[in-house]
């Protein structure tokens, strides 16, 4: 019964601390993702209200340098290029043009490469990808149902989360992109971004190590109080049945005893009734007591109640 109670003891125990342990790493996994999701959605708020301060302002211009040319697919834009009064010559930069720019910045100091993407772009360096396209395509088909994706994937053999939202025609957009065919309302691309997991899986795996370690230590320990528990129950439990083995033949014996004690008890209560029974003619009450006691009538009982027949 004891080892029977002792294995259940740890099987319930392995159960217990198995499944804190799979609630713990899933709730890591849980937190990690959700920082992830976070970051992820606060660098691409911050692209999406950088682009919409330049639409705001119709571009802005920038000094032409060897860096900075006028952007061959805004010729079509009136004032593309400018003279100030004092001779400095100036090109227009388009908020895609300026958010792309501000994006490779970014990923070269930190890693994380934003995206501006569409089925009609003027860019080639904007030209989806696959998966670009087939979200994209998505989104276009409802315009008013139009969501943000989510994607982990691997990039170089890096994984990666890929993350769009989808970038709606404005009023201010149709200066540079009205001439695409767009109308103001409909889907006419997606702003993204691919952030590295590598940090946070490297994270993950460490909180995940530690959870398993703590776990099995406290496992090990419980196992071992538990088997120490069990084993000295049962030694316990062993020795009370031997001391009833060996007390079951010396309360045997001496109950023989005792019966072999009964008949010569009994014969000294007669010999002592047998003396008081020429009282009994005057008080019955310790002859009667002695009849009870010894089981038997005696002669002075018999003689005693013929004499109270008469």
């Amino acid at each position: 019964m004891i080892y029977r109670f002792t294995i259940i003891s740890i099987i319930f125990w392995t159960l217990l601390i198995g499944g804190s342990l799979a609630y713990n790493v899933d709730h890591a996994k849980t937190n990690m993702n959700q920082q992830v999701n976070a970051e992820a959605q606060a660098i691409l708020s911050k692209d999406i209200t950088f682009r919409r301060w330049g639409t705001r302002h119709g571009g802005v211009y920038v000094p032409i340098t060897q860096s900075q040319q006028p952007i061959p697919f805004m010729a079509h834009v009136p004032g593309r290029d400018v003279t100030t009064t004092d001779g400095l010559d100036l090109t227009l930069i388009n908020p895609a043009s300026m958010l792309r720019q501000m994006m490779d910045d970014y990923e070269d100091e930190y890693g994380v490469r934003g995206r501006i993407t569409g089925l009609k772009f003027l860019n080639s360096a904007n030209a989806p990808d696959e998966w670009e396209a087939e979200q994209l395509q998505i989104m276009s088909s409802s315009p008013g149902d139009a969501e943000e994706i989510w994607k982990t994937t691997d990039i170089n053999g890096i994984p990666h989360l890929r993350y769009l939202r989808p970038m709606i025609m404005e009023s201010g957009c149709m200066k540079c992109h009205g001439h695409l065919g767009y109308k103001i309302g409909e889907v006419r691309g997606a702003t993204g971004i691919n952030l590295p997991l590598t940090a946070y899986l490297k994270r993950f795996s460490n909180i995940r190590f530690n959870l398993i370690a703590s776990h099995l230590l406290v496992w090990l320990v419980v196992l071992v109080a538990i088997t120490w528990i069990g084993r000295k129950a049962s030694r316990r439990g062993e020795a009370y049945v031997g001391c009833n083995r060996r007390a079951t033949p010396m309360a045997a014996g001496a109950r023989r005893n005792s019966e072999s004690r009964l008949p010569a008890r009994r014969n000294r209560r007669r010999s002592r009734c047998r003396r008081s029974a020429p009282t009994a003619t005057k008080t019955r009450t310790p002859w009667r007591g002695c009849v009870k006691r010894s089981g038997r009538t005696g002669p002075g009982w018999r003689r005693q109640s013929g004499s109270t027949g008469r």
